[in-house]
């Protein structure tokens, strides 16, 4: 599982991770099928994002920007927690 998170950092956006821990996972439900979630804390080698084809733009939000963001109840339960995380003072941002 680790190995495919690392290999999805790399193919989507061109940096590299290390995994600090599992924060959260939860499931989504759609009519015919079932997506389950699992959201990792990660350190990244650097902040330079090189996005693949199959995006067109990301971005950097502080935690207080992502709690007034619209999202799921699923994925802004995690939004509250990370906003409530200690973040290193070089860097207080989080990619959506």
């Amino acid at each position: 599982m680790i190995d495919a998170l690392q290999r999805e950092w790399r193919e989507e956006a061109g940096i590299n991770v290390t995994p600090n821990g599992l924060l959260d996972a939860f499931e989504w439900e759609r009519e015919h099928d079932r997506i389950l979630y699992l959201i990792f804390m990660v350190n990244a080698d650097h902040a330079a994002i090189t996005l693949s084809d199959e995006h067109d733009a990301f971005g950097w939000f502080s935690p207080d920007t992502l709690k007034n963001m619209a999202v799921s109840p699923s994925l802004g339960r995690v939004i509250r927690t990370l906003a409530e995380l200690p973040i290193n003072q070089k860097d207080q941002s989080t990619c959506a």
